[in-house]
């Protein structure tokens, strides 16, 4: 039984040795194949930027058709495009990447939600391990290949103005104001949830950088 014991862990730092290999081989293999795969097509060079198409970025006028229009025109090009936030506050509901659609935020360009719950479409998706209906995301990319996010700007679900039964603070010197009660649950099939920030789903060689 010693000696059993004593062969294995002689064995063991070789078999370590050639598991960390392995894996880095592997590792280096994954990422050759997908640096090919999606490292900025050299097909996607058109940009349609989405002022370009009525987009106004004050922080007031929502732009969720005129972004959608941009997208629909770039994925509508057999060689796709890149959908361009330039500077600027964009306020906007739900959007859809289609394929052939990357998306790049120049520096200072805001894609910012909105907190109407009618601008985010229902749509069958995967919500906390089940396939649903449920909110779509503020920005949704299914069954692409190759898609690509990127640049210095932000992406903004202006997630900070979905809380629910919340109370201004109490002012100097006043009592504080005791919570209220949550409101009763929504009947089944009306609870409309939160909306994500991006939504990827079944989609193959995704870059966000």
């Amino acid at each position: 039984m010693r000696k059993v014991v004593s062969a294995l862990q002689g064995a063991l730092p070789v078999a370590l040795a050639v598991l960390a290999l392995c894996s880095t081989m592997a590792s280096a293999q994954i990422a050759t194949t997908s640096a090919k795969s999606y490292a900025h097509p050299a097909h996607r060079t058109r940009r349609y930027v989405i002022t370009d198409f009525g987009a106004v970025g004050d922080g007031k006028t929502v732009n969720t058709k005129a972004i959608q229009a941009a997208i629909d025109k770039c994925a509508a090009n057999k060689k796709g495009g890149v959908l361009v936030v330039p500077k600027g506050t964009f306020l906007s509901g739900a959007i859809f990447l289609k394929q052939g659609v990357n998306l790049l935020l120049e520096k200072d360009g805001v894609l910012k939600g909105t907190t109407n719950p009618d601008d985010y479409p229902q749509v069958q998706t995967r919500w906390e391990g089940t396939e649903e209906m449920w909110t779509s995301a503020f920005v949704n990319a299914f069954n692409v290949t190759g898609l690509i996010i990127s640049g210095e700007g932000t992406i903004d679900g202006s997630g900070e103005n979905w809380g629910q039964n919340r109370l201004p603070a109490p002012a100097a010197g006043a009592a504080a104001v005791a919570p209220v009660a949550p409101p009763p649950p929504p009947p089944p099939g009306t609870y409309r949830g939160r909306p994500r920030l991006v939504a990827i789903q079944n989609a193959k060689d995704v870059l966000i950088t």
